[in-house]
């Protein structure tokens, strides 16, 4: 199988199965980190060089922190704004909850 350059990814926006024994591992996360970020900044998040994978979005009724650690993803914020965020991304991307984070090292 052979992955699309980003530009004909742009142009074709169609599934693609991506395996493990088709591409490197680190290749799959760039491709997926990419994919979300796209997909959040259109959204309205904000995001800067210095923490990449790190989103954040203001509004009137309060505001969301998506952190992304590797295939994790932390949502930090107001119970409005957190509801509306987890809705939004399992409509677009295959996803669980695995409930509320009891410890995070790091943070």
């Amino acid at each position: 199988m052979v992955i699309p350059t980003k530009e004909k990814a742009r142009s074709i926006r169609k599934p693609c199965l991506i395996t493990l024994d088709t591409v490197n591992p680190v290749t799959i996360l760039h491709i997926i980190l990419t994919r979300l970020s796209e997909y959040l900044i259109g959204l309205g998040y904000l995001n800067n060089e210095l923490c990449p994978c790190v989103f954040i979005k203001k509004s009137t009724s309060g505001y969301a922190i998506i952190a992304v650690y590797v295939d994790d993803m932390n949502l930090i914020g107001t119970s409005k704004e957190l509801l509306e965020t987890a809705e939004i991304l399992k409509k677009e991307f295959e996803m669980k909850d695995l409930g509320k984070t009891r410890y995070c090292l790091g943070l």
